[in-house]
């Protein structure tokens, strides 16, 4: 990763990677792949313009984004493995040129996941499937958009997801990919669920234990998926998972567990894994 040459072009960088970062920090739109990289930019952007000050005060702003970072972004268990990897690197044998590494290693699992969860599950999903999904994940948009897909699909009801109403934004981008997609109400959409409904949902974090971490809202419409015999699948990526068992809350803020449960499967771009069953490969 070059540095500018010019001291002005290294400051601007320093400064537009904090900018970044911050945003990123405090980014309550977006969902947890689009918040990972607005932070991998900004970490990119500030190693950039690593020459602007003295190699201690850089350090010192370099940890405070990524304390930020994991402070306000708690619920998001990929920014968390980042953040974590790239404190205990900081200040190592190797030092900006091992953080870019990091960063660059990172970027590229992100697109990676994506890429991945499309491959291998775009042509699993079950002829005139009827879906359900909450909140706007981007590994379940990644899922439904490829032009292959569309053929398999009667129809997708789309949850409002607020407080946030974050289903909105999904509800348009899928209708502008040619999708068959209605909007709906979040009590509707729990009504809406019938046997034979395919419920995708996407994933703040994966704990070890199996536990989902997500949006407020999504243990409601899994528990009603399962008393209508519907099926409940969480797609994510890997990074998004934690070695440690979930905390032990049930609702902070504007998110939630769902116990392993109420979730039949995660589809990760490793394979699929079914924690109430314990019986698949590890992802």
């Amino acid at each position: 990763m070059s540095r500018p040459s010019d001291p002005r072009s290294a400051r601007s960088a320093l400064r537009q990677g904090e900018r970044n970062v911050r945003r990123a920090a405090l980014d309550r739109r977006h969902g947890a792949a689009v918040v990972l990289r607005e932070a991998l930019d900004g970490l990119h952007q500030m190693l950039r313009g690593r020459g602007a000050v003295p190699p201690e005060e850089w350090s010192r702003r370099w940890l405070e984004g990524l304390e930020r970072l994991r402070r306000e972004q708690w619920a998001m268990g990929a920014l968390q493995n980042l953040a974590q990897e790239l404190i205990a690197s900081t200040g190592s044998l190797g030092g900006a040129r091992r953080l870019a590494r990091v960063v660059r290693r990172w970027s590229r699992r992100v697109e990676e996941e994506s890429r991945g969860i499309r491959r291998r599950w775009a042509s699993r999903l079950p002829s005139r499937a009827h879906l359900l999904t909450f909140s706007w994940s981007s590994a379940v948009e990644s899922l439904l958009t490829p032009p292959r897909v569309r053929p398999r699909i009667e129809e997708i009801g789309v949850s409002v997801s607020d407080p946030g109403g974050e289903g909105r934004g999904l509800y348009r981008r899928l209708r502008s990919a040619g999708l068959p997609v209605r909007l709906l109400p979040d009590r509707k959409a729990r009504e809406a669920v019938q046997a034979g409904t395919l419920v995708l949902l996407g994933a703040d974090t994966l704990y070890a234990d199996g536990t989902l971490l997500h949006k407020v809202g999504t243990r409601a419409l899994a528990t009603a998926a399962k008393r209508a015999g519907a099926r409940v699948i969480s797609v994510s990526g890997t990074s998004k998972r934690v070695a440690a068992p979930a905390p032990r809350f049930r609702r902070r803020g504007l998110f939630e567990t769902t116990p392993p449960s109420l979730v039949d499967e995660y589809w990760t771009e490793r394979g699929a894994w079914r924690p109430a069953a314990r019986a698949s490969r590890k992802v």
